[in-house]
């Protein structure tokens, strides 16, 4: 399957209507119908659906000659389900799902609530357990993602602390109902991680524009969050500013619903402000400011955050020739060189947020993280070392690093 993922086995489907059900060409094996009935009473069809195991990246489904009571042409209401899944619960999570995060203490929902491009602003916004799909959809307006409530039920099913991002464009009335729905919903054994947006350093992502002019806007209107308390010039200085403001804010907004002693350091709601682990600034400026403006950083944060991947040499990325051995030697390299043992020059970001934590009391947690393998394509059998290189056993003991 997509990803090495086989995704075989007998799938439920069920709509209303009638229709023959048909699969479009395929280079593997064909799925088939075991069974399909169609219940003239209800108007709906259940059939059982086979996937084999083999060639089962794409599943095309088609309802030919579609209909519903009265002749209306189509059909609506659809539910595919993975094997293992029920008709009694739509929302259930599968069995594949939770055996994938069993192995991990939290569960970041940055990619499930689709942050980078998610506009929402009203809680009215949001996307809801009734909508017709989860999948992350764009539309002129907005990018939604996964509703907040599976994401609570994944982890309360799973028994994994929550890490959230709130959107970026989200007023108080949108983060003092999420913070309600929070607290009624996940599991009080649960921590609840957050941070606001993703990457907002990163131009890549419409987030980072908007803070910049949010930073200046409020700047040149009396400047009343004091992002220019110190009297500078540079603009970029006010979004990284704005962003450990809103960290905060949105702390103090979590308080009215969770209460003061059970948000910030240590505490069941953790703030984490989050910045780009190969240059220190944004988080070291955000630091600066709130110690400066409010206080010590550890009254409203429990830690900083950072992506911290391990990649190999220039030198040897270059190589034509790489061998996965070779490749393991760079990582060692890499990781070695990150080390605090290191010392906390420029040149080893790492060791500086690692630093900046100590310094203020703050954890150090890493968002993202892993083997970069990234680099020029030079030939099938260079990218194939690459790509065996990440699925190596040795690769988890240098993550655990």
């Amino acid at each position: 399957g997509v990803g090495g993922i086989e995704m075989d086995g007998i799938y439920t489907l069920r709509f209303l209507g009638n229709a023959t059900i048909i699969f479009a060409p395929a280079a593997g094996s064909q799925p088939m119908v075991l069974n399909s009935t169609h219940d003239a009473a209800t108007d709906v069809t259940l059939a059982y659906i086979e996937v084999p195991t083999a060639g089962n990246g794409k599943v095309w489904i088609g309802f030919e000659g579609a209909h519903m009571k009265g002749g209306t042409a189509g059909a609506k209401n659809i539910s595919l389900l993975q094997p293992g899944c029920s008709l009694k619960d739509l929302h259930a999570l599968t069995p594949a799902l939770l055996k994938l995060v069993s192995r991990f203490d939290s569960l970041r929902y940055m990619d499930w609530t689709a942050t980078n491009g998610n506009l929402e602003e009203k809680w009215s916004d949001r996307r809801t357990l009734d909508a017709p799909s989860y999948v992350a959809q764009s539309t002129s307006s907005n990018t939604s993602g996964i509703p907040w409530e599976a994401c609570v039920k994944l982890s309360n099913t799973a028994q994994k602390d929550m890490w959230i991002n709130i959107p970026g464009h989200a007023d108080d009335a949108y983060i003092l109902a999420l913070a309600k729905l929070l607290k009624e919903t996940v599991d009080p054994s649960l921590f609840i991680y957050y941070e606001y947006a993703n990457e907002v350093w990163n131009w890549q992502f419409e987030v980072a524009t908007y803070n910049l002019r949010e930073a200046n806007t409020s700047v040149n209107s009396g400047d009343p969050h004091r992002f220019n308390y110190d009297n500078i010039t540079n603009p970029g200085y006010y979004a990284w500013r704005r962003v450990a403001y809103m960290c905060k804010h949105i702390g103090d907004l979590f308080k009215t619903v969770f209460g003061a002693d059970n948000v910030g350091s240590g505490k069941r709601v953790r703030p984490l402000l989050a910045g780009q682990v190969s240059f220190a600034a944004p988080v070291k400026t955000g630091l600066e400011y709130i110690e400066a403006v409010f206080g010590a950083p550890n009254q409203f944060f429990h830690g900083i955050a950072g992506a911290p991947y391990f990649g190999i040499p220039t030198t040897l990325n270059a190589n034509p020739n790489l061998t996965v051995d070779e490749i393991f030697k760079g990582f060692d390299e890499n990781i070695h060189n990150m080390s605090i043992a290191q010392g906390f020059a420029e040149d080893n970001q790492l060791a500086v947020h690692i630093a900046l934590a100590y310094h203020y009391g703050l954890q150090m947690r890493g968002y993202e993280g892993g083997p970069d393998t990234n680099g020029p394509g030079l030939g099938k059998s260079y990218l194939a070392v690459k790509g065996a290189a990440n699925v190596d056993p040795r690769i988890e003991g240098r993550i655990e690093t």
